[in-house]
């Protein structure tokens, strides 16, 4: 798999570690909704550091999905910040994350 393949491997769990503290998943252990918006900061800093270390070592096409993936991302902190606390609730009631394919409601 090579260092490049494990540096994305670890990407997609810091993803998913930043979508949970940014109260837009599920926490894995609870089952419920609950945000930290300190650690979704460090997610989205870790993800953007790893990513910058092997960009260049991409294709053209996944070095733009890092890039889209990093501004979703700081799009979504800004959203989660701007919201009210969540109350905990039931994963169906989880936040809509924000991606440029996202339908419009």
């Amino acid at each position: 798999i090579g260092i490049e393949g494990f540096i994305e491997y670890n990407l997609g769990m810091v993803l998913q570690f930043a979508w949970v503290y940014m109260g837009m998943a599920p926490s894995p252990s609870s089952g419920q909704i609950e945000r930290d918006l300190e650690r979704a900061k460090l997610c989205i800093d870790v993800f953007e550091f790893m990513a910058g270390k092997i960009k260049h070592l991409l294709p053209k096409e996944a070095q733009e999905e890092l890039t889209r993936i990093t501004k979703d991302m700081k799009l979504n902190f800004i959203q989660s910040a701007a919201a009210p606390e969540p109350e905990a609730a039931p994963a169906d009631d989880a936040p809509r994350i924000i991606t440029p394919d996202s339908p419009k409601k």
